[in-house]
C-alpha cells in the first residue's frame, strides 16, 4: 500500500489519496491512513480544509470518504473520467474527531 499527501496541480487545495493492491482491499488500511493523513494535515500544519476524489462509480472509495468524515461536494470530469469530488473542513473534523 502506498498513501500520498499531495497537492493538486490546478489548485491551492490540499488532496489525500490512496492506492493500493487488491489484496489489500477490505482491511481498513485506506481508512485508518486517511485518519492519520487528516490529523497530520489538520493538527500539526494547521490546514483549513483538505479534499479528495475517485471515480464516480468507485463506491469502496468514496465509502472510505464518507467514513472518515468528509462530505460529498460534487462529480466532475477531471482526470479523463468523472469524479466525486469530498471535503472536510478543520471545523468539521475537530466536531467528527474530538468527540
Amino acid at each position: 500500500m502506498k498513501v500520498l499527501e499531495t497537492k493538486r496541480s490546478n489548485t491551492s487545495e490540499i488532496e489525500i489519496g490512496y492506492r493500493m493492491l487488491k489484496e489489500h482491499w477490505n482491511k481498513g488500511y485506506a481508512t485508518e491512513a486517511s485518519i492519520g493523513l487528516l490529523k497530520y494535515g489538520f493538527k500539526t500544519i494547521g490546514l483549513s480544509k483538505i479534499v479528495s476524489s475517485a471515480h464516480a462509480e468507485n463506491i469502496p472509495s468514496r465509502r472510505v470518504m464518507e467514513k472518515i468524515g468528509m462530505r460529498y461536494l460534487d462529480n466532475k470530469v477531471q482526470y479523463g473520467c468523472l469524479q466525486a469530488y469530498y471535503e472536510i473542513e478543520a471545523d468539521d473534523y475537530v466536531i467528527f474527531y474530538d468527540r
